[in-house]
């Protein structure tokens, strides 16, 4: 009889995957959008398999991906990458044992955990072997606006807010004085705490990147409040030796939630059913407008 995981359990007996893993006892399907997820038992123990969505065949780099989860994992901070096949958007790792997404953590535990996370980001960003790719935020906001505007029509003001975005991203970009191994996607879904330590999953948007991006992205997606922002802050300066300065990452705040938004755009136009892609998009263009509020015309580039 067919089953939904049957192409997982194809994947799973051919000779290379097989080898990783021993014979699978359970299959156990996880959220995840720009992917399908599931967590595996077997015989070599438990492990994360990601399947890339047809959706998004072509749209990331995937040997890319795999060089940078490799450099994390040499870090101590990324999962150990047990196989992958880039050409197929497929990668295994194993398992974090007794591993908590930030998501799912107590929010009076936020501040700690914010604060091994700015440790984490530290030593990411030390990294002395490059990241495969260049994430830059006016390039992405240009592709990501033209792919959306293909297919529909944006949002009332998103054209606005995206031109002056646009502006504060050419002003950054020429004030930058470093790029560094980038995570890219620090959602609360990609911190997992385990053991008192922060393990960063999920590279496929990782590059060579500005240091304030990582640290605006995490502030806004882990939903860090003033105390826990700065218990990152802190942590990070103390890791890395220096800390962008906060008009900086004010800035990076407003660029983080527009590309969130047109991605999200992009995704719903492309057929994602993994959630619902407009309601997403329309929370990050509301927390683009406040951002970008407050935004003051002289961008710092030099460390607080």
């Amino acid at each position: 009889m067919k089953t939904r995981y049957d192409d997982v359990l194809s994947l799973c007996a051919e000779p290379a995957v097989r080898a990783a893993l021993g014979a699978v006892a359970d299959i156990e399907p996880l959220a995840g959008l720009s992917n399908r997820v599931f967590r595996l038992t077997a015989a070599k123990g438990r492990f994360i398999l990601r399947v890339e969505r047809p959706e998004n065949a072509g749209r990331i780099d995937r040997q890319a991906e795999l060089h940078n989860a490799r450099i994390a994992e040499a870090c101590g901070i990324g999962a150990a990458v047990v196989h992958a096949d880039p050409g197929r958007g497929v990668m295994l790792v194993r398992a974090v044992e007794a591993a908590t997404p930030l998501a799912e953590r107590p929010r009076e535990a936020r501040a700690a955990d914010a604060a091994r996370l700015g440790t984490a980001i530290g030593r990411l960003h030390g990294a002395t072997v490059p990241f495969r790719g260049r994430f830059g935020p006016r390039e992405i906001l240009r592709r990501l606006a033209s792919e959306v505007g293909r297919h529909a029509a944006l949002p009332a003001g998103a054209g606005l807010l995206i031109a002056r975005m646009e502006g504060l991203a050419r002003s950054m970009e020429c004030g930058a004085g470093r790029t560094v191994p980038s995570h890219g996607d620090l959602v609360a879904g990609n911190v997992l705490v385990a053991a008192g330590r922060i393990v960063l999953i999920d590279w496929e948007y990782s590059a060579m990147a500005d240091p304030a991006w990582d640290l605006a992205y995490a502030a806004l997606e882990c939903g860090l409040d003033g105390g826990a922002e700065r218990a990152m802050l802190a942590t990070y300066a103390a890791a890395a030796g220096w800390v962008p300065a906060a008009d900086r990452l004010a800035g990076f705040k407003a660029l983080c939630a527009t590309i969130s938004a047109l991605w999200a755009l992009d995704q719903e136009a492309a057929g994602n059913p993994a959630t619902d892609f407009g309601a997403y998009a329309r929370l990050r263009f509301e927390s683009a407008d406040r951002f970008a509020a407050g935004l003051p015309e002289v961008w710092p580039t030099d460390a607080e």
